[in-house]
């Protein structure tokens, strides 16, 4: 796929809010154009942003101290005094074993860490911001729980900010008062929670390997759940994938033929060879007569169609009538001048709408010849098209469809 193709399906998703899985060789640069895709539509480059009332440039001092002191010598020993303040001692009764036992100690809340904590608990991502995750060594199950997984953010002794991925229970259980103050009043309870756009790189899935495959079936589940939650507080899901062949298909099933994008030059080049072939069969010459009796619905209307072209006479057209309301929405669109239908509005008339493809394919082939290969046109993101001239259709019906 070309990159301007590339660029108008992945716009189009993002706005729509609806996962994305691209996949194959990477021609193009995958992380600068995910990114750049969310800068274009309002984004910026930050995980979440912080909506307290804290001075920032008081909380981006103390980090830029804890950072400087990264080149003393007596730097591990200053930065955790100021990190965890001034330490009050408390005599013990216990007997003494060693010197360093003389004294048990805890520390008050006047150091930087206290203020962290307290700055971390405003912190918000919205749909604005953006997080990236290479998940390379995860398993399909590690990745299904780790969506599922409250991220725990601080600011550590050195000034960074670091995470953790924690599970409800792991909450429950574990005594540390910050981070059950940041659960609950954060608006992301999971990374599936998240709010802006998430693009986790690198997914693997090994053939006949359960934990992998189950996993990811889990996961299927999952993004099912997300496509019902309102389009403003949706996370922008993408993922990235070497070889798509080797995950199971109830996670593949869970995009559609314009959010599963390639990154490898060759396809495209491919379906343009195929593309240019195609539009040099010509079927100027070919008519067909179609007519609906219509039954109050696609299962118990009559179907009935014909064809002739300048080799052969008219004959009617062989197609079994479960494959015919297909054919009739092509026709219908070719004489309403929208040619093109999308998949999600032919399988309304017919399950497996390339299967009745092939089909009307096959049918067309016994009357007009090998040139019926390319009868229907497909164009990513429009849909299937019916080649057959507007002038040379005559549709008769009274449906509603």
């Amino acid at each position: 796929m070309s990159l301007e193709q590339i660029k108008e399906d992945l716009d189009k998703c993002y706005k729509k809010r609806q996962p994305v899985l691209l996949f194959g060789k990477n021609d193009y640069d995958r992380a600068k154009l995910v990114k750049k895709i969310h800068k274009d539509n309002g984004g910026i480059d930050r995980e979440w942003v912080y909506e307290g009332r804290l001075s920032t440039k008081k909380i981006d001092g103390m980090q830029v101290v804890l950072r400087k002191l990264g080149k003393d010598l007596l730097g591990d020993l200053k930065r955790n005094k100021l990190y965890k303040g001034k330490r009050e001692d408390i005599i013990t009764n216990e007997r003494i074993y060693k010197f360093k036992d003389n004294f048990k100690y805890k520390y008050t809340d006047k150091g930087y860490e206290n203020e962290f904590n307290k700055y971390m608990l405003d912190c918000r991502d919205t749909s604005q911001t953006y997080k990236f995750e290479d998940w390379n060594r995860k398993s399909g199950q590690v990745v299904s729980d780790d969506l599922s997984k409250f991220e725990y953010k601080k600011i550590d002794s050195s000034g960074n900010i670091v995470s953790r991925l924690l599970s409800v229970e792991e909450i429950k259980r574990v005594g540390d008062l910050p981070i059950r103050r940041q659960y609950k009043k954060s608006n992301t309870k999971s990374l599936l929670e998240y709010r802006g756009t998430l693009f986790i790189e690198n997914l693997r899935c090994k053939k006949n390997d359960t934990d992998d495959e189950n996993g990811y079936v889990e996961l299927a589940l999952k993004i099912e759940s997300i496509k019902k939650v309102p389009r403003s507080q949706r996370v922008w899901l993408v993922f990235y994938t070497r070889y798509r062949h080797t995950f199971p298909p109830e996670f593949i099933e869970q995009f559609g033929p314009d959010e599963l994008i390639s990154l490898d030059k060759r396809d495209y080049e491919a379906k343009e060879q195929k593309k240019k072939a195609a539009h040099k069969v010509n079927f100027d010459d070919v008519k067909l007569k179609m007519t609906v009796d219509y039954k109050g619905s696609y299962s118990f209307s009559h179907f009935e169609a014909s064809v002739k072209c300048k080799n052969s006479r008219e004959s009617k057209l062989e197609l079994p009538s479960r494959f015919m309301p297909v054919l009739f929405l092509l026709v219908k669109r070719v004489v309403s001048d929208k040619p093109f239908v999308n998949n999600s509005e032919l399988k309304k008339a017919y399950r497996d709408p390339d299967e009745a493809k092939k089909e009307i394919v096959k049918s067309f082939t016994n009357i007009i010849g090998a040139r019926a290969k390319a009868i229907i046109e497909i164009v990513w993101g429009e849909g299937k098209k019916l080649r057959i001239p507007k002038k040379n259709i005559t549709l008769k019906e009274d449906s509603p469809f």
